[in-house]
């Protein structure tokens, strides 16, 4: 076998020049960002995911500040738009017992006709009324953004959800039987 290479001392952290800035730490994962959007809310989160993915929205902490919103009063409301509820409508998702549990204001819907498939090649997002917007560029991807302040940008996304929301209906698979 070769020889094993001589490991050397680290060498000193040259200083960075001065045109160049420190690096950023990197952004929050992506669940937290939802959460901070989420909990900006004062009377409705807009959710539009494909899958709802559990790395972001089938978490606890999702889950409180949206049940937390639900509660607040009758006028706050949550909506969740998926295109495909099959991926978790039989599994324990916290999102959607909770939709369960709170089914006045915790709301789910899926589009219908074109609509369903352009939602796959959307962003999953949340808006949080019209002013604060958490997006997901790429649903394969770890990586999000969000904007406490979104101002038009987050204006635009709820007006877009509200238009997808008004032609979408509630699926079967994700309404819970009751006997």
């Amino acid at each position: 076998p070769p020889p094993l290479a001589a490991c050397a001392a680290p060498a000193a952290a040259a200083p960075l020049p001065p045109s160049r800035a420190p690096p950023r730490p990197p952004p929050p994962a992506p669940p937290a960002g939802a959460v901070a959007v989420a909990a900006a809310a004062r009377r409705i989160v807009r959710i539009r995911s494909v899958r709802l993915a559990p790395a972001i929205f089938d978490q606890p902490e999702l889950e409180a500040t949206l049940s937390a919103l639900a509660r607040r009063h009758a006028q706050c409301q949550v909506r969740i738009l998926v295109s495909d509820p099959q991926a978790f409508a039989g599994s324990s998702h916290r999102l959607l017992m909770l939709a369960r549990r709170l089914s006045s204001t915790v709301l789910m819907r899926t589009p219908r006709g074109p609509a369903a498939e352009s939602l796959e090649l959307q962003p999953a997002m949340l808006v949080a009324d019209h002013s604060a917007l958490w997006l997901q560029p790429h649903t394969q991807a770890a990586v999000g953004w969000y904007d406490l302040e979104g101002g038009a940008h987050a204006r635009n996304r709820a007006l877009e959800f509200d238009q997808l929301w008004d032609r979408a209906t509630e699926h079967p698979e994700l309404r819970e039987l009751r006997l």
